[in-house]
């Protein structure tokens, strides 16, 4: 009777360990053995690549909605600026109309602006709106860099009363400071310190003159460019990484078997 129970016992150990090796095999038949910290980091490293494409997939949706939002905001009609204080956020984009007087006097150009592939700098003009103090701040086109001294031929803008139409655009922040040799040329926008120096009320939007408008000076405002299609793009590549995880993590379990089998 011992005898009998140590044959089945055997026998058990023994079925338990093929049905085990049955578990570690793939169906092709091949031994599976990854190892624990490799099965970790081939999660993690899926989990990551997927949160990182559902965020572009994310991306694009708003880039198109974004999109879409411009394209209404820019067919609407003109939005009269006067003395009350616009929000930045409502009125970018927004095709623009005011009437005021410039004062060239403050007048200054914004440095590292290209055009056609040619350095130069945007004319800004404070424009005093009438019936009150409020400025605003045009930009009223583009002129060359010279690489002789001499600084750049900018044409006057238009004098006494004026109506100018463009589109409100929202300055990049940036610390304020002059160029290189020139306290006319400035190489950023900020809003507050030019109030503050000019003591003037300023609209915080920058007005760009549109390109029919007199004032001599080239104007070819780029429409903005969101590209939902390359943050599409992105997703799909980090997708593609998640499955190459999986992947790699699956012939590397095959191949440290066959090695720990030898």
């Amino acid at each position: 009777s011992a005898t009998m129970t140590s044959i089945l016992i055997s026998m058990a150990g023994r079925k338990r360990k093929e049905m085990a090796a049955d578990y570690d095999r793939t169906p092709g038949g091949e031994r599976f053995a990854p190892g624990a910290w490799a099965s970790v980091l081939a999660v993690l490293g899926f989990a990551v690549f997927c949160a990182l494409g559902l965020w572009q997939l994310d991306r694009a949706h708003e880039k198109r909605q974004l999109q879409a939002e411009l394209r209404i905001r820019s067919q609407q009609a003109p939005l009269l600026l006067g003395q009350a204080v616009v929000e930045a956020a409502r009125v970018r984009y927004l095709p623009l109309t005011v009437r005021g007087h410039f004062e060239p006097e403050r007048e200054f150009l914004l440095a590292n602006q290209a055009h056609q592939g040619h350095p130069g700098f945007h004319v800004i003009t404070p424009l005093a709106i009438e019936g009150g103090p409020m400025h605003v701040l045009v930009d009223r086109g583009w002129v060359a860099q010279r690489f002789d001294g001499i600084d750049p031929q900018v044409s006057p803008p238009p004098a006494g009363e004026v109506s100018i139409q463009g589109h409100a655009a929202v300055p990049a922040p940036g610390v304020l400071g002059s160029g290189p040799g020139d306290a006319r040329v400035q190489i950023a926008i900020d809003l507050e310190q030019l109030a503050a120096r000019w003591q003037v009320p300023l609209h915080p939007v920058l007005l760009r003159m549109d390109p029919a408008s007199d004032g001599g000076l080239p104007r070819d405002w780029q429409p903005v460019q969101l590209h939902p299609e390359r943050s599409t793009g992105y997703a799909f590549q980090w997708f593609a990484m998640a499955l190459a995880s999986l992947v790699a993590w699956f012939f590397y379990g095959v191949r440290r078997a066959r090695g720990t089998a030898e």
